[in-house]
């Protein structure tokens, strides 16, 4: 009983160890994609802001395309009376 006893508490005493060890691991590799996740989010910010600029400018120049495109095929068809 008490080797049964002893060779329990050795095999938990492992496990902590191995817990310990992975967790150490863990935060090491949280640690090193920290500065990875800022710089995505960054990333993410600089395209939304430019996405933002870019929608009013896009709209414009839809507006601006569809306008002329009609002007030219008002031309030509006054062209071919």
């Amino acid at each position: 009983m008490l080797l049964v006893v002893g060779f329990t508490s050795s095999v938990i005493r492992k496990v902590f160890n191995f817990v310990e060890i992975i967790m150490f691991l863990f935060q090491e590799l949280e640690t090193m994609a920290d500065p990875m996740r800022k710089e995505v989010n960054w990333v993410r910010k600089k395209i939304d802001s430019v996405n933002k600029e870019l929608k009013p400018l896009g709209s414009t120049v839809q507006k601006k395309v569809s306008t002329l495109v009609k002007e030219q095929l008002l031309h030509s068809h006054y062209l071919l009376l």
